[in-house]
C-alpha cells in the first residue's frame, strides 16, 4: 500500500512553452496527485499563458500544483539553483526531483520512485533512456551504490539528463553551499551541468552515501510530442567546453574515471559520436568552421571522429566519409 507521505517536489523549469507545459500536466497531474507528489512550475516566460494554465488547473481541483514566477532574463542554471535551494516551495520535502518541461513519467515509474523514497537514500537515480553501445542489454536489476566513484563511472554519462535524479534535501543538498557553488563553477554566467555537479560534489562530501539506481524496466522517461530539444544550437559550447570543464572540476575521488566519462557522454550517436549527427548539426547551421575552430585542439577529448572526417563534413564532402 502506498505510503501517504512521499514528500517529493517535482520541479519543472520552463520558458515560453505553454503548449508543452499543458501537455505534460494533462498527462501526469492525476498520477502525481494520487501519489502525493507536489509539482512546481518555475516559469520565466514573457507572458502569462503558463500561469493561466496552472490557475485553471488549480480551480479544477489540483491542489498539488504550484506556480513560481521568475524574471524572463533568468537562465535555466539559475532556475535550478533556486529549485535546489527551496525557493518558493510551500513545504519541507525529503526529495527534490527536477525535470525538463518536456519530460514525464508513467505511473509505474512514479510508484517505484515513491516506494523507494521511503528508504532514505541520498539520491534516487532512474536508469532511463537508450544505452550506449557498450551496454549490450538494458539494466534490469536495481542496484545500491555506496561508492560515489563507482556510481560516477557507471552513470555520470546519463546523469546529464535533468530528470534522472532525485536529490535528498537534508543530506545531499545540505552538503553543497549553493552560493559558493555558483561563484566557483559558473563560466560566464552559465554552467549547463549544475545538477550533475551538485550530485557528485554532494555525494563526495557525505560520509556514508547511498544511491539507489532504479532499473530501466520501471524507470523510463517519456517526452511530449509538443516539444523539441534546443541544445543543438549550442552543441559545441555545451559538449566540447562546459561538459569537460564540469567533469574536470569535480572532486579528486573521481579522477580515475573522468576522461572516460567525458567521452562516454559525448560519444553517444545523438551527440558527437556519429557522422550522421554531425551532418545534421551542419545542416542546422550549428556545426561550422567558425563554431568548430575554438574546440579543434580539444576535439579528441570528446569525440573519436577524426578531425579529417570533421573537415569532410564541414566541406559537405559526405561521399568521402
Amino acid at each position: 500500500m502506498m505510503n501517504q507521505n512521499s514528500k517529493i517536489a517535482y520541479c519543472i523549469p520552463t520558458y515560453n512553452r505553454p503548449a508543452v507545459v499543458q501537455d505534460i500536466l494533462e498527462k501526469t497531474l492525476d498520477i502525481y496527485q494520487k501519489y502525493q507528489i507536489d509539482v512546481y512550475i518555475y516559469d520565466s516566460s514573457e507572458g502569462d499563458d503558463i500561469k493561466d494554465i496552472v490557475t485553471s488547473l488549480n480551480y479544477s481541483g489540483y491542489s498539488n500544483l504550484y506556480y513560481i514566477r521568475l524574471a524572463s532574463s533568468i537562465c535555466v542554471d539559475d532556475k535550478l539553483l533556486l529549485i535546489f535551494s527551496g525557493y518558493g516551495q510551500k513545504k519541507q520535502y525529503d526529495y527534490i526531483w527536477p525535470a525538463k518541461d518536456r519530460a514525464y513519467f508513467l505511473e509505474e515509474t512514479v510508484r517505484a520512485v515513491v516506494q523507494t523514497s521511503q528508504n532514505g537514500y541520498d539520491a534516487i537515480f532512474l536508469a532511463t533512456g537508450i544505452y550506449p553501445w557498450e551496454m549490450k542489454t538494458p539494466v534490469t536489476q536495481d542496484k545500491v551504490y555506496d561508492n560515489p566513484a563507482l556510481f560516477f563511472d557507471d552513470w555520470a554519462w546519463l546523469a546529464t539528463s535533468l530528470e534522472t535524479t532525485l536529490f535528498r534535501v537534508d543530506t545531499l543538498l545540505q552538503a553543497v553551499d549553493i552560493k559558493q557553488f555558483k561563484e566557483q563553477y559558473f563560466i560566464n554566467g552559465r554552467n549547463d551541468f549544475d545538477h550533475l555537479m551538485i550530485l557528485f560534489i554532494g555525494l563526495a562530501k557525505l560520509v556514508t552515501p547511498l544511491v539507489m539506481v532504479l532499473n530501466g524496466t520501471h524507470s523510463q522517461v517519456q517526452a511530449s510530442m509538443m516539444a523539441r530539444s534546443t541544445w543543438f544550437k549550442e552543441a559545441l559550447r555545451i559538449w566540447a567546453w562546459h561538459w569537460p570543464a564540469a567533469i574536470k572540476a569535480l572532486p579528486d575521488c573521481y579522477n580515475r574515471y573522468k576522461s572516460k566519462v567525458i567521452k562516454q557522454a559525448t560519444m553517444v550517436p545523438w551527440l558527437l559520436g556519429s557522422h550522421s549527427n554531425l551532418i545534421q548539426l551542419k545542416r542546422m547551421g550549428a556545426f561550422t568552421w567558425e563554431t568548430f575552430e575554438p574546440y579543434q585542439s580539444v576535439w579528441n577529448e570528446v569525440s573519436d571522429i577524426t578531425v579529417e572526417d570533421v573537415r569532410l563534413i564541414l566541406e559537405e564532402r559526405y561521399q568521402e566519409l
